[in-house]
């Protein structure tokens, strides 16, 4: 998509923004090339989280000190925007429609992940009417998701799961595949199911 220009030639820092502000209400009409400079600000919102020193402090998460921010990035693909926080931890799919959305919150302040956003801007809603019961939890999470709880909760078993689900972590962490039907033939739907089922038989013990 071509820069906005002003009368003068110079680049029109307005319209230019207003590419990366329409509604959610035509967000999920957004083609890749629109959602691309929304998927590009999103990225500088991360990659600035990253490099602030109290934002991006390490907290204690199973045992271990973990920043919630390595290596953040955010690139637009097939009509979504993938959108990583932690390297290790692979990318979450945002329809059109969520990325306007977050980049909006994140235009007037917000910080954190888009999960965070969903918690603040929803802040009146019973705390049972928006988180399932815990196994119907995990049974709608994504891979990078399911992956992420276990680093959280037993990160001595991550080194164990990349071992016996090499295929599949690297369909996860490398193509950014979140569900069994994210890949394009039988044995990486098969490898990513045996994952996702090995991760929630794992973290409902």
């Amino acid at each position: 998509m071509g820069r906005a220009h002003n009368k003068d030639g110079g680049v029109d820092l307005r319209r230019q923004r207003n590419v990366g502000t329409r509604s959610s209400e035509n967000g999920a009409d957004l083609s890749t090339a629109e959602l691309t400079p929304i998927a590009e600000r999103i990225r500088a919102h991360l990659q600035r989280f990253e490099a602030d020193p109290v934002i991006n402090a390490p907290q204690p998460q199973g045992g271990m000190m973990l920043t919630p921010f390595y290596n953040a990035s955010a690139y637009a693909e097939r009509k979504n925007v993938h959108v990583q926080y932690i390297l290790t931890h692979g990318h979450t799919r945002l329809s059109g429609e969520e990325a306007v959305r977050y980049l909006q919150w994140l235009d007037d302040g917000g910080i954190g992940s888009h999960r965070q956003m969903q918690a603040t801007v929803q802040p009146n809603i019973p705390t049972a009417s928006v988180i399932p019961p815990l196994g119907d939890r995990r049974d709608t999470m994504t891979l990078p998701e399911l992956l992420e709880e276990l680093e959280v909760t037993h990160p001595e078993e991550m080194a164990g799961f990349e071992r016996r689900h090499p295929l599949a972590m690297e369909l996860v962490v490398e193509e950014g595949c979140e569900h069994p039907d994210d890949a394009d033939d039988e044995d990486s739907v098969d490898a990513l199911s045996e994952l996702a089922e090995d991760l929630r038989s794992r973290l409902r013990i």
